[in-house]
């Protein structure tokens, strides 16, 4: 199936997501076991749309600000060292 002209990442790449395919498939199935089916849509629509956000919200911050940090640089920036600190803790 493979040829001695495959390079070591096109064998990689399949594995890494059979790897993602079988956790993603084995966790839904635990959510959908414990909450049921309407309870795991709505718990997954809510994961979803907070990632989202975030995605969103740091990419304003991005444009806004092109520098060089992390997610914690932008929370001491905006809102609070403090916070800043206890983001980048996590």
């Amino acid at each position: 199936m493979y040829h001695k002209s495959t390079r070591a990442q096109a064998t990689t790449c399949p594995d890494i997501a059979g790897t993602l395919g079988t956790g993603l498939f084995l966790g839904s199935g635990e959510a959908i076991s414990t909450a049921g089916p309407l309870g795991a849509l709505i718990a997954f629509a809510l994961v979803g749309s907070v990632a989202y956000a975030s995605l969103c919200s740091l990419g304003e911050m991005t444009s806004l600000a092109p520098i060089s940090g992390t997610f914690p640089h932008f929370a001491s920036r905006w809102v609070d060292p403090a916070l800043g600190f206890a983001v980048s803790d996590i």
